[in-house]
């Protein structure tokens, strides 16, 4: 097999696996560091980042479409922040599988709002989704887990992200532009709830914080490049797989236990997920 066709997916698995490790070292950081801060150092690190990148001469950050990257920047960093929030209340597990749920999101949006064509197939995979989210949050009024909701809320605000960054790709934006505004508007937005929190870290929490920082970045980064050699569909199905090592990581290290019913509910996320990116890249082909 040609090794070059092995080099987006290859990449986009270890970018998964960096986002897991993010999460994880972000779970360790809100021990003493309250999630908002946690946010904004992450974020803090991006800005800088691809500023220095700019002054170098290395990529252009400028942009014709301010609206677009503000609304980019404002729904991205306010689900990074809820993502963020959820792990620091609750499951690091649940709270990354919920917020890879913005596949199911991005369908029903573009469903509803802009009326595009839905295939039965992946209204079939709607559900099985939305089945998977009941069996892992198992809603009860009278025990509602909001880690979980906001979880899932960060869930809808980066498919609104995800849609707006389609546009902005129809633009010709770079990624790196997109990558910048959304480290902007998501420090801002962070910096915003982290002020009344506030909370000086100490040595240990600053290493936490920076492996937070530098295992986002490299994230981000790699996931932007695997793009380049591979398809959408193959990349939203591998960069699932974010989840499995989460899990992985929060049962091994953190000693968090999923239910019989919340393992099943993941696995039908991912499932469903996994086939809405498929059924989507293949319309898109036929066109």
């Amino acid at each position: 097999m040609n090794a070059s066709l092995l080099k987006g997916p290859i990449q986009m698995l270890f970018s998964a696996f960096c986002f897991a490790v993010m999460a994880y070292f972000a779970k360790l950081a809100s021990v003493n560091v309250p999630g908002p801060e946690v946010v904004f150092f992450r974020f803090l690190l991006g800005v800088v980042a691809a500023w220095f990148l700019a002054a170098l001469g290395r990529v252009d950050l400028r942009t014709s479409r301010r609206d677009l990257l503000f609304a980019r920047g404002i729904f991205g960093g306010t689900a990074i922040l809820l993502y963020f929030i959820a792990m620091a209340k609750g499951s690091m597990t649940n709270s990354t599988v919920l917020n890879n749920t913005y596949p199911i999101f991005v369908t029903m949006i573009a469903a509803f709002f802009m009326k595009e064509r839905v295939s039965v197939f992946t209204w079939l995979c709607l559900i099985v989704s939305w089945a998977g989210v009941g069996l892992l949050i198992h809603p009860d009024l009278h025990r509602i887990f909001w880690p979980d909701i906001l979880a899932l809320i960060s869930g809808i605000l980066s498919a609104f992200a995800v849609l707006v960054v389609r546009q902005l790709r129809q633009n010709g934006e770079s990624a790196w532009t997109v990558f910048f505004y959304l480290s902007i508007f998501g420090l801002l937005v962070s910096l915003v709830f982290a002020i009344p929190v506030w909370q000086w870290p100490d040595a240990t929490a600053w290493l936490f914080l920076l492996a937070t920082a530098v295992t986002g970045l490299v994230a981000q980064i790699t996931m932007t490049s695997a793009y380049k050699y591979c398809s959408a569909a193959t990349g939203s199905i591998l960069s699932m797989t974010t989840m499995v090592f989460a899990a992985v990581f929060g049962m091994a290290w953190l000693g968090e236990k999923l239910s019989t019913g919340e393992a099943m509910g993941a696995v039908l996320i991912a499932l469903g997920g996994g086939a809405i990116a498929w059924m989507s890249n293949k319309e898109q082909t036929m066109k």
